[in-house]
Parts: C-alpha cells; sequence; structure tokens
C-alpha cells in the first residue's frame, strides 16, 4: 500500500482485495460496508481522498449511482465530506480513536480512585488469608 496522502488513483490498485471487492447480492449495501469497513481500518485513513469516481465504482463491481448513494450515506453516517469545485472531491472524515487507557477508563475522578483504593484495601487481606491458609491437593501445587 502507498503511504497516506500520495496519489489516490495509484493507491487504488494497491487496496487489498478483502477490503474492496465487487458487489454480490445489494450493491448499494454492499457498497456502504466496504467503503466504511476500508476507512474503520485504516485502509482509507482521516483526510484522504477517495479515488475518481468512475475508477472506484469500478473497484467495486457498481454503477456511478450507486455509489453516489453509498457515499450519501457514508457521508450522512459522518464518516466522509463532499466538496466542489476546485481541490473538492470526497474525504475520508472519520479519525480512528485510540483505546483508553484500561486505569483512565475506569476511574473517572479522584472519588472514584479513592474508593477504588479502599475497595482493595477491604477485599485483597481477605482474599490473601484465605489463598494462604487453603490446604492444596497435591496436583494443584507448583
Amino acid at each position: 500500500m502507498e503511504p497516506v496522502g500520495g496519489d489516490s488513483s495509484a493507491g487504488l490498485a494497491a487496496w487489498p482485495e478483502a477490503v474492496l471487492r465487487p458487489a454480490s447480492g445489494n450493491a448499494f449495501e454492499h457498497a456502504v460496508e466496504q467503503l466504511a469497513r476500508a476507512i474503520r481500518l485504516g485502509v482509507l485513513a482521516d483526510g484522504e481522498q477517495l479515488p475518481p469516481e468512475r475508477e472506484l465504482a469500478e473497484r467495486l463491481g457498481i454503477g456511478r449511482n450507486t455509489l453516489r448513494e453509498a457515499i450519501a450515506a457514508l457521508r450522512e453516517s459522518g464518516l466522509v465530506t463532499t466538496r466542489r469545485g476546485r481541490g473538492g472531491g470526497t474525504r475520508v472524515t472519520y479519525a480512528a480513536e485510540p483505546p483508553p487507557s484500561t486505569a483512565r477508563s475506569f476511574v473517572r475522578s479522584p472519588a472514584a480512585m479513592a474508593d477504588a483504593l479502599d475497595f482493595r484495601r477491604v477485599v485483597e487481606p481477605g482474599a490473601a488469608w484465605l489463598a494462604a491458609t487453603r490446604t492444596l491437593a497435591a496436583d494443584q501445587r507448583a
């Protein structure tokens, strides 16, 4: 695949067949699904311009009117924007957010952190005591 920001028509040929393959069944739904998947997987990066309509329709194996409808659906869902005129075209506007760290997503405030630590102070000593006083069978010993 080519680096982001390069010539989109050159990159079109490099897109994996598994991501953009000719439509079978409902062409509109297939096109929306394939393009949305390519955007969410990062094959089409945020800010990247989609290839010309004719090339993209040919690659997906659909008509240009069907492609226009699919792009309109992607526009409504916020995955792409379209501008007319010089410098226009359809660009990806989906920026994948990195997954939040476990600690940050779990603890939202200092009070929540204090509650979590209080919980650990109560539960962990009891769990440690139980683990230390239980007799293990021979097959459970390391």
